[in-house]
């Protein structure tokens, strides 16, 4: 699809399709929605936009949001694979729509922005791998054992997995890893208890890519004394005492990268986005994890996010 329809005059309408709450102060839907506004304050005469949100506190379901979302705009950003099958199917019906899906498997005339999440999964693992070697700080044990909760199976959570194993053993193939699926986004209790069982079998450090059950896993924490790394957001400003960093998703600047070529009328492509684009990174630079990370891992992270930029180290 070309954004060369843009005609020089002509407002465009823009949607951006949600699957989850955009309230939440730096998770992933919030950040999108950001984006979105950003890029509406930039080009005021050129588009109007707008966001379609499905779940069940909107009532609201994928297939009507889509629907909606395809009626009304000129492009639309889907920012889940939860809207996939739908506008696979309904794509033909509206040729005039340029449809951007983040993450969605790649279909018909419908482009795909993928995050490379094996590269976040990389920067947790190896720091994890690190840290639970580091006894002479709070809450590490003797045993060099680390784990990852996912949400639900899908290839997305794998490629997290696969970076995070990768990660861990890049540092040290003596650590071990516990991997577990939560298969679910929003249930806390369920991956409270998942948490629970890694810590008890030794796990002093767990990476949580639950989405909003990823509470589950930071309650958990404070109770059996074992850190946690946190995703989408930088969740160890509002955790400190248990969140040691987090994977960052730069979901905004991505949406704001797809408006902005709209715009400008550049040919728009499938994306792949990573360390070497700023669009995934470890929150190294706030406070907090300045606090929890030891100079010498720190400089050891920056290191390692320098290799994944140039290439130097290929994730299989």
């Amino acid at each position: 699809l070309l954004a060369a329809s843009v005609c020089e005059g002509a407002v465009k309408n823009v949607a951006l399709l949600i699957d989850g709450d955009p309230t939440l102060k730096g998770g992933f839907n919030h950040l999108c929605v950001s984006g979105l506004k950003y890029a509406s304050g930039r080009y005021p005469n050129k588009i109007v936009t707008k966001v379609f949100r499905a779940d069940e506190a909107a009532n609201v379901t994928a297939a009507e949001a889509a629907e909606a979302a395809l009626k009304w705009s000129d492009l639309l950003i889907a920012s889940s694979p939860a809207f996939t099958n739908y506008l696979n199917q309904a794509a033909p019906l509206y040729p005039d729509v340029t449809i951007i899906s983040f993450d969605g498997e790649k279909a018909g005339n419908i482009k795909r922005i993928s995050f490379r999440d094996e590269e976040g999964g990389f920067l947790a693992g190896a720091l994890a791998a690190q840290y639970t070697q580091r006894t002479d700080v709070a809450r590490i044990n003797e045993e060099k054992k680390i784990g990852i909760v996912l949400g639900v199976p899908s290839v997305i959570m794998d490629n997290f997995k696969r970076g995070f194993i990768a990660g861990a053993w890049y540092i040290d193939k003596n650590v071990k890893v516990s991997v577990e699926y939560s298969n679910d986004y929003q249930n806390k209790d369920n991956a409270r208890s998942i948490a629970l069982k890694m810590a008890e079998d030794g796990v002093d450090i767990i990476f949580a890519v639950t989405g909003n059950a990823g509470r589950g896993v930071i309650d958990a924490a404070r109770s059996h004394n074992f850190w946690v790394i946190g995703v989408d957001t930088e969740e160890e400003t509002r955790f400190p005492d248990v969140v040691l960093t987090s994977v960052i998703k730069r979901s905004g600047l991505a949406v704001y990268n797809v408006i902005e070529r709209y715009v400008s009328r550049t040919q728009i492509e499938d994306l792949s986005l990573g360390v070497k684009e700023d669009c995934i990174s470890l929150s190294t630079w706030t406070r907090e994890s300045k606090d929890n990370i030891p100079a010498d891992i720190r400089k050891k992270m920056e290191e390692i996010d320098e290799k994944l930029e140039g290439g130097l180290i290929i994730i299989k």
